[in-house]
């Protein structure tokens, strides 16, 4: 495939599995909810190699236009990859809205800060991170 045709697949994918998620977060309790949450950061870390810098272009992108249908996926993901990209890039949304004190940005983007620790405390919601 070439280079346009994957990065359209990534991304049309990508947005199903961020759908996906939302969808799933209340039905049933949230127990299929994990799953779809598994399910994107095994999709991420398939192309991870050759297009990450795709990957990290589409979640910055996602996070700056708010189009991230859960608080959760980005978290989740990172935890696990813990890609500096990211980091470097939450670390300045989050000092700018400390700055204009945007109470819902500092919660979204400490939440993503927070789960680049090993002592993560939401990493115990999920039975995939304590298995």
């Amino acid at each position: 495939m070439e280079n346009g045709k994957t990065n359209n697949f990534i991304q049309t994918n990508l947005n199903k599995l961020f759908e996906l998620s939302y969808d799933l977060f209340d039905y049933e309790d949230g127990k299929y909810f994990e799953i779809s949450l598994i399910s994107t950061l095994f999709f991420i870390k398939s192309y991870s190699g050759n297009y990450k810098d795709f990957i990290i272009n589409f979640l910055i992108n996602s996070m700056e236009n708010k189009t991230i249908n859960s608080f959760e996926l980005i978290p989740f993901c990172m935890h696990e990859l813990r890609w500096i990209e990211i980091y470097d890039y939450v670390v300045e949304k989050y000092n700018k809205a400390i700055e204009v004190n945007s109470w819902n940005e500092i919660s979204f983007y400490g939440s993503i800060i927070n789960c680049y620790d090993d002592s993560w405390e939401d990493k115990d919601l999920y039975e995939y991170y304590n298995l």
